[in-house]
């Protein structure tokens, strides 16, 4: 008796992009994240996650890219991936979704997408095809990287140790946003110029000054936990949310206030 063998169909590019944006939006709600899909066309900003800083939201840049290999291919490669995003976005952070695997690799920030395709073009050569193109050699307007990622069965340990997400486990996934968060938060300066970026996005709208963005969510969303410590806040409620910001906002004037006076008493 022959053995039933399981194949996924080969997909369009549209419905391709699809899947991996479902995909990977399901994987960060798993991990207690807040989720939001830009209804403007901008390709270099596929999803937002906003976490709740001490300087309000900051709103986290993800493009995601599914990928399918040619038939007998153990690789895949990502399409599209455009060196200005990376150049322009130090946070931007890469989720590539395989199709065929149902996997999903998270990069997180463009320094490490960056070291990602380095370190492979920078690899000894072995077979056919095209040389590869180092990254400064990149036009930087309009040059793009491909990433390859291995979506055979067994996959590649050492990458996938690196990138891989555990859909069974969400917590790495998570840990990964509050490292991002805290870093970003550490200076205003780069909060500035993050939600500068997003909004500048947004039907080229201009932006000016800090943001003040309102969250509303009908369902209560879980805290964000790392080894016990909380790293996120409880909005349940859009009055929820409003409280919680303008507490936010009333302890950012007296930090600033605080700030003033002892630069008046240096003097």
């Amino acid at each position: 008796m022959n053995a039933k063998i399981l194949r996924v169909h080969a997909l369009t590019n549209t419905a391709s992009g699809v899947a991996g944006e479902a995909a990977v939006t399901a994987a960060l709600l798993r991990a207690g994240l807040r989720v939001a899909r830009p209804f403007w066309t901008d390709d270099e900003i596929d999803l937002l996650v906003f976490w709740e800083g001490s300087f309000g939201l900051i709103p986290i840049p993800v493009q995601v890219k599914s990928v399918q290999a040619p038939s007998g291919e153990r690789e895949a490669q990502t399409e599209n991936l455009k060196k200005r995003y990376l150049e322009s976005n130090p946070y931007l952070c890469l989720a590539i979704y395989s199709v065929a695997r149902n996997k999903i690799w998270f990069i997180p920030k463009s320094e490490s997408v960056k070291k990602v395709y380095s370190e492979w073009a920078n690899a000894p050569k072995t077979g056919p095809g095209r040389p590869r193109a180092k990254y400064d050699a990149i036009d930087r307007a309009t040059g793009t990287l491909d990433i390859r990622v291995d979506v055979s069965k067994g996959g590649n340990k050492e990458f996938d140790n690196k990138w891989l997400i555990d859909t069974e486990d969400a917590s790495k996934l998570s840990k990964t946003f509050v490292v991002l968060a805290k870093e970003i938060q550490s200076d205003e300066g780069r909060i500035q110029a993050l939600t500068k970026l997003v909004f500048e996005g947004a039907g080229g709208i201009k932006f000016s000054g800090s943001a003040e963005i309102s969250v509303a969510s009908g369902v209560p969303l879980p805290k964000a936990t790392v080894d016990g410590v909380d790293e996120g806040l409880d909005l349940s409620t859009a009055d929820e949310a409003d409280t919680k910001l303008e507490e936010l906002r009333g302890r950012r004037k007296a930090e600033r206030k605080k700030a003033d006076n002892r630069s008046k008493q240096k003097k």
